[in-house]
């Protein structure tokens, strides 16, 4: 990518959406390693590889992606840290299972954000878990769930997917969405 600058940002005459991740569904980074491929004009993510990727729906405001940049202006380097953090509602087996393996695991995380746009985290050197908590709350109203931070550190800022026809992912034949296992 050049370090030339074709346009300018404006001010948006009106409000521009809400924030928070509606959906994040992770991948495998190994099956991931090759195969995603960018149109070259819009830099939007035109093809994926065959892969399963796994959906986890989040309740609202539980679910937050950003995007961190990191310079080093003595050396001339500069990468984009990311970080994902996530709430699953309700302490069971079948969610324990689950999060065990996350938390072992290398991902790539594909994020649906409030406003619809699906970015990829982790495109290139994948995401890790690196905190989180099973919770109990205190008070009735507390809390009752897992917490879990994945964070990555990658050369660019997070890719968009080309646009879906009706459901995420129906544009991307090479990929399978598993449904959502557990729910309690």
């Amino acid at each position: 990518m050049s370090c030339e600058i074709t346009s300018g940002i404006g001010i948006a005459a009106c409000k521009v959406g809400v924030a928070g991740i509606k959906t994040l569904w992770l991948g495998n980074y190994a099956d991931f390693k090759t195969g995603i491929t960018q149109d070259p004009t819009t830099e939007r993510i035109d093809d994926l590889p065959t892969a399963t990727i796994f959906r986890f729906d989040l309740s609202r405001a539980t679910g937050q992606a950003m995007e961190t940049v990191t310079a080093g202006a003595d050396n001339e380097s500069v990468f984009m840290d990311q970080k994902i953090s996530v709430q699953f509602s309700a302490l069971s087996q079948a969610k324990r299972n689950i999060v065990n393996s996350l938390i072992k695991g290398r991902w790539v995380a594909f994020v649906e954000l409030a406003n619809g746009r699906i970015q990829l985290y982790g495109q290139n050197e994948g995401l890790d878990c690196v905190g989180g908590s099973a919770d109990s709350g205190k008070a009735k109203a507390d809390f009752v769930g897992y917490k879990l931070d994945f964070t990555g550190q990658e050369a660019d800022p997070a890719s968009t997917l080309e646009g879906y026809t009706s459901v995420p992912f129906d544009n991307y034949v090479n990929i399978t969405v598993s449904a959502v296992q557990a729910t309690a």
